[in-house]
């Protein structure tokens, strides 16, 4: 535990010097090891070591870089899982095929014009949501958020929080991809046939398996449909649902961005959008002066802001569709 605590305690060092100045050649064997280390990295040859250090180093430059001088983006960036992956790598690695349903949009269940919007709204102050799942090297984010919506949905209809099966989802949903992408709304279409088995019962493999569904373990009657939200151009709609629950999003995570977020709000028309990520909006806040919708990513607690990621709410970057598109194709169960 000791050895444990000191190889956290030097990542936060390491940390803390990455954002103020470069680092000299005879420090660079250490911070390597112990990064590996603290991320449980083993490479099967000296060569791929030696490569994966490499883009470490150029990586650890770039991040530098831009937490010296943030001119692009005023974002923290940090060395985290990811920095032994080149951009093309990452791309290739988080980019999922998202199937965006066209489904009713949701034009008469509230009209949010007449609400009061509260400057902050947060369900996880309700204890209506799970800590960040891990996806790990699966393209199945789409599952990751259809039932981190599916969650909350079920905590307010009967008081309970339950964590529902990604795998479940993974395996037997056969309109969707599994690890190679898919839709939350088939996700939720297959819940309101089948409901979900729990984690517990049914855990997460980040590979597909041939279906293990148990009917007499599954929680039923979880929903009746889900609703597109027209969100394009117009966040404050976005937020209004967000007031009733969480909801789903696709957007552009095939960025440096994402790729080695850390805290801050992501204000940018620098990432795309090219729908590639599944994730989920848990409310909004406000942040240094700057308005953001709180998106709880599938990568696990140990990216991001402890699994989270802070995106401008302003509807005006991207023609309407939002920071990395977030404001493109939101949805939700009902």
């Amino acid at each position: 535990m000791k050895i444990l605590l000191n190889i956290i305690t030097f990542i936060f060092i390491l940390q803390a010097h990455a954002l103020l100045e470069k680092i000299s050649d005879s420090d660079i064997h250490l911070i390597w090891s112990t990064w590996k280390t603290a991320h449980n990295k083993e490479y099967h040859s000296l060569h791929e070591d030696n490569k994966r250090k490499d883009i470490f180093l150029q990586n650890y430059e770039k991040i530098h870089h831009h937490n010296h001088n943030k001119a692009e983006e005023d974002v923290s960036l940090i060395l985290n899982d990811f920095a032994d992956l080149t951009e093309e790598e990452f791309r290739s690695k988080v980019h999922s095929h998202i199937d965006i349903i066209e489904e009713e949009e949701d034009e008469h269940k509230l009209n949010y014009k007449l609400l009061k919007l509260p400057q902050t709204f947060d369900w996880r102050t309700k204890g209506a949501v799970n800590p960040p799942k891990n996806q790990g090297s699966c393209g199945s984010c789409w599952a990751f958020a259809a039932n981190a919506a599916l969650e909350t949905l079920v905590f307010k209809k009967k008081g309970k929080l339950y964590s529902f099966s990604e795998q479940n989802l993974v395996d037997c949903d056969k309109s969707s991809g599994g690890c190679g992408g898919g839709s939350f709304y088939t996700g939720w279409s297959y819940a309101k046939v089948h409901g979900l088995e729990e984690n517990a019962n049914y855990p997460y493999v980040a590979k597909e398996k041939t279906c293990q569904y148990d009917k007499s373990k599954a929680i039923t009657n979880l929903t009746s449909g889900s609703l597109k939200i027209n969100a394009k151009n117009n966040s404050e709609k976005l937020k209004a649902t967000l007031l009733t629950q969480p909801v789903a999003v696709a957007l552009d995570a095939a960025t440096k961005w994402f790729q080695f977020y850390h805290n801050g709000v992501l204000k940018t028309n620098l990432c795309g959008t090219t729908l590639n990520h599944a994730v989920v909006i848990v409310g909004y806040t406000v942040l240094n002066g700057e308005e953001a919708f709180i998106v709880r990513n599938s990568w696990g607690p140990s990216w991001g802001d402890h699994g989270y990621i802070y995106i401008s709410t302003n509807s005006s970057y991207s023609n309407g569709k939002g920071t990395c598109g977030i404001l493109a194709a939101p949805g939700i169960p009902i």
